[in-house]
């Protein structure tokens, strides 16, 4: 199917290794970011804070954001490239349509379509992040693909659209999804690209997952276009929490996409990519 120009969402969950919790996630809630097993409204992956000068952290490149979270009594700052504003939860916050609990902690539009930086950070009460939605603006005609990382094959083997560099990456099956995993740091995994727009890493979070890396190569070995460091490592299991995206690709340009695993265990379960149609 080809989608015409035009904005594209993406909904980053609280689990997210894309969203920085500091000082870190997992802990109790007077001394880091805590994950709940359940939220007021029943969001696996809130993460939820009383410590003063907690921080959470997202950078991404598009036009729009919008910071969701649940209603507790809190105030914080947000800062987006620089600019600094100041918030408190009230009843005035509520997202249209949604459940009483649900709020809007910050939102932004008609941004630039460069990289952005922001972060939000407590300054007294508790605040819970419950997900991030950033929007791109794709100026061409595109398909979105979906690459498995196995074959249908009986006993399912390794797509072939990644290479391993030698490392021993195993096709091994998870709650019925086929997921390509290591545990051995220091070992990568590649796959190339071109007519891309960007591109979305989904993956496996758990307490065995750690610190992954991505590198984005333009003309597959020259200069880093973008390079991420994230953290899969969370109290809970989740198959599919999105890793990492690309969204300031140049679909002109060839690219070569490096995983690094860095500490404990990387799971990869798919990409989805946004491959522009030639005009």
């Amino acid at each position: 199917m080809v989608h015409k120009p035009g904005p594209r969402n993406f909904s980053l969950d609280g689990n997210s290794a894309m969203l920085r919790y500091l000082p870190y996630s997992g802990g109790p809630s007077d001394s880091s970011w805590s994950t709940p097993s359940t939220s007021a409204k029943g969001s696996r992956f809130m993460h939820m804070t009383k410590m003063v000068n907690a921080s959470m952290e997202l950078s991404w490149t598009g036009t729009a954001i919008t910071l969701v979270g649940e209603r507790m009594n809190g105030s914080y700052s947000v800062t987006l490239d620089g600019n600094v504003s100041q918030h408190t939860l009230t009843s005035n916050a509520l997202l249209s349509g949604s459940t009483p609990d649900i709020v809007t902690l910050f939102s932004a539009k008609d941004l630039q379509d460069t990289p952005h930086n922001l972060t939000l950070s407590v300054r007294e009460g508790e605040i819970a992040v419950h997900s991030a939605n950033v929007t791109i603006n794709i100026k061409e005609e595109f398909k979105v693909a979906k690459i498995p990382v196995a074959t249908n094959a009986i006993p399912p083997a390794a797509n072939q659209f990644f290479f391993s560099h030698g490392f021993n990456w195993s096709v091994a099956d998870f709650r019925g999804t086929p997921s390509l995993g290591i545990d051995v740091e220091d070992a990568q995994l590649s796959f190339d690209l071109n007519s891309t727009r960007a591109f979305e890493i989904y993956g496996r979070t758990g307490p065995a997952q750690g610190s992954f890396k991505v590198e984005v190569l333009q003309n597959s070995t020259a200069s880093c276009s973008d390079s991420f460091t994230g953290n899969a490592s969370s109290p809970d299991t989740d198959s599919i929490a999105l890793l990492y995206v690309a969204t300031n690709m140049d679909p002109t340009m060839n690219y070569r996409v490096n995983i690094n695993n860095n500490e404990g265990k990387f799971d990869l379960d798919h990409l989805v990519i946004y491959e522009t149609v030639p005009g």
